[in-house]
């Protein structure tokens, strides 16, 4: 996830960690990434500026997890189990898309901030 941060404009001692936070989003839900910025938002040095809090807050906003195309894929092959390869492919196809489409959020909230 490190590459798709540089797009991002967050600062570059940033990545790393918004990478990890992004990664983990992507494979579990966007609860456990907000967790963590709040986890590592209340230290007594805060890791990320309020630009790149922002940024990464936009990011996370969306369905772009592994959960969410079990759910898509899981029904409709319930309706069309012939179609099942079809089905998934195009889940994975409009999970990426879906993943592109939060950073390019984030993007426009980092033009904006």
């Amino acid at each position: 996830m490190l590459p798709f941060y540089h797009f991002n404009w967050i600062r570059p001692d940033e990545w790393e960690i918004g990478s990890k936070i992004l990664a983990s989003r992507f494979i579990g839900t966007e609860v456990t990434a907000y967790f963590q910025i709040a986890a590592i938002q209340s230290n007594h040095t805060p890791i990320f500026s309020l630009r790149s809090l922002t940024i990464m807050i936009y990011s996370l906003c969306g369905f772009v997890h592994i959960a969410s195309l079990g759910i898509f894929v899981g029904g409709l092959t319930a309706i069309v189990p012939s179609r099942a390869t079809e089905i998934f492919l195009l889940g994975l196809r409009g999970l990426w898309t879906a993943f592109l489409a939060t950073l390019l959020t984030g993007c426009i909230a980092g033009v904006l901030a």
